[in-house]
């Protein structure tokens, strides 16, 4: 008979990493979309309204994943994996928007000189839309990044003083 104990704690952790990365971008999705939802119905950026959001993703936590892991210890530092994981992938996109961004208004100022001699009109007008798109798509990703880089951390805290409650008892 072999001893499975090992398996069921690897799969603990495997687990709360798995159970991280669609927490923390689900977080994330929501957050984003209660930020534009506040800003075209009142003027406004703000996270206003996404303390349910909070609400209804620890419910379903609680429902389908509530003591269906082996080892807490396991499962906690798995999840605080997980966080750093995503911390890292906000960063990345973050970093990338904002390199987009600048190619985009680069772009932009470059049209403009172009349009401005006459010479270069024809070239200046699709190089301007082009120029647009960019910096629109690097403001996106880079809010994207930074909002997922945001929720991440959060979580980690929770979820590392979880894993260090859960190694002292």
């Amino acid at each position: 008979m072999y001893d499975t104990k090992g398996y069921d704690y690897v799969i603990s952790g495997v687990n709360g990493f798995f159970t991280s990365l669609v927490r923390d971008n689900l977080d994330n999705l929501f957050l984003m979309g209660k930020i534009l939802n506040n800003f075209f119905k009142n003027g406004k950026f703000s996270t206003e309204g996404s303390e349910n959001t909070e609400k209804a993703l620890d419910y379903l936590e609680r429902t389908y994943l509530n003591d269906k892991y082996a080892n807490k210890t396991w499962y906690y530092g798995g999840r605080s994996l997980g966080n750093i994981a995503d911390m890292l992938s906000g960063a990345s996109c973050f970093v990338q928007g904002i390199g987009s961004f600048v190619v985009g208004i680069g772009g932009s100022s470059g049209s403009m000189a172009l349009a401005s001699t006459g010479v270069g009109s024809v070239v200046a007008v699709p190089v301007g839309a082009v120029s647009g798109a960019a910096v629109i798509a690097g403001t996106a990703l880079s809010g994207f990044g930074a909002s997922l880089t945001y929720s991440s951390a959060g979580n980690f805290k929770d979820n590392w003083e979880k894993f260090q409650e859960s190694k002292c008892s």
